[in-house]
This record gives structure tokens, C-alpha cells and sequence, in this order.
């Protein structure tokens, strides 16, 4: 009878002994891998979201700048494009757009003053802080109709945290002023 006690004792204390060191390690090895995979699928779907927020945002700046610049040339009876600025006017209402190479904004300004001038130096932000305009190009050339073309180019960029976007965009506008 004491050795089958004994027996039943030494069976009790290989279960109580725990875990060894290779099963601790084997479990540390598949949490990180679970781990690295959990925060790499992470980090791109942040990285996806990002890229698609900043792409809603070019569009958007372009849907706006091309709207006003539209508006400006095509309901115009005198414009004016020089050194990447763009002045329009009409009896009661002006505007100006000029693009700042060093900053890389796009800055406006629109007066609905039954005498107003368009202003030299705009100084209105058109688009949010994060969007940047670069190589921003502006030109009129007069037509035998009698009417102007401005064509505009420009290329929109967002950068946010973990993704980016940038396109070129180019329009052109076709001014018939008439007088009579």
C-alpha cells in the first residue's frame, strides 16, 4: 500500500511543476508574431485612410478653386493675368487670385462693391492649411471673337501623418464679354 501512495505522490508533483522554459518561449514567439502582424495590418489601414483622406482633399481644393476661378473669367468684363495673379472685375463685383511660390498657397480675395478694384495683393486663404499648390501657371491669350481664354494649371498636394496624395489639374476658361 505505500508504494502505490508514493507512486500517486510522484505523479502529483511532475503535474505541479509548471511550464519549461522552451513552452515559455514558444509562447512569447507567437504573441509577438501575433503582435507584429496585429500593428502591421494596423498601421496600414491608418495609412490607407490617411491616403483617401488627403485624395478627398485635393479633389475637394480643386472643385473649389476651379468653381470660383470659373465664376471670376466667365462672368468678367475686364481681366488681367500677370505674374501668376489673376485679377477679373465686372460693375459690382471683383476678384483676385494670386499663387505664393514660397508658401505654396493660393490666396484670393472678392469684392461685391458697386466700385471695387481688384486688389494687387489678395491676402484671403482659399484652401485649408494642409493643401499646397505647387507650380501654379496662369495665362490669357485674347481670341479673334473678341473673347479671352485663361488657362490655369497647378498641382494640388496633402500630406497628412501617414499618407499623401498629389495630382495636376489644368482647366481652361473661355471669356465672351458682351457689351452691347
Amino acid at each position: 500500500m505505500k508504494i502505490k501512495k508514493m507512486n500517486k505522490i510522484n505523479k502529483n508533483k511532475e503535474r505541479d511543476r509548471g511550464f519549461t522554459l522552451l513552452e515559455i518561449l514558444v509562447a512569447i514567439a507567437v504573441m509577438s508574431v501575433i503582435g507584429v502582424v496585429t500593428t502591421a495590418m494596423l498601421f496600414s489601414a491608418l495609412s490607407w485612410r490617411d491616403k483617401l483622406l488627403a485624395m478627398e482633399q485635393v479633389e475637394e481644393s480643386n472643385r473649389v478653386i476651379r468653381r470660383m476661378m470659373e465664376r471670376a473669367v466667365g462672368e468678367a468684363e475686364e481681366i488681367e493675368v500677370e505674374n501668376n495673379t489673376l485679377r477679373t472685375s465686372k460693375t459690382g463685383e471683383c476678384w483676385s487670385f494670386s499663387w505664393q511660390d514660397v508658401t505654396e498657397e493660393l490666396t484670393y480675395s472678392h469684392d461685391q462693391t458697386v466700385d471695387c478694384v481688384p486688389e494687387v495683393d489678395p491676402a484671403g486663404e482659399l484652401l485649408p492649411q494642409v493643401v499646397r499648390v505647387r507650380d501654379f501657371e496662369i495665362k490669357m491669350r485674347e481670341l479673334s471673337s473678341e473673347g479671352k481664354e485663361v488657362y490655369w494649371k497647378m498641382e494640388i498636394s496633402v500630406t497628412r501623418p501617414l499618407g499623401s496624395y498629389e495630382t495636376e489639374f489644368e482647366q481652361t476658361v473661355i471669356n465672351f464679354v458682351d457689351e452691347g
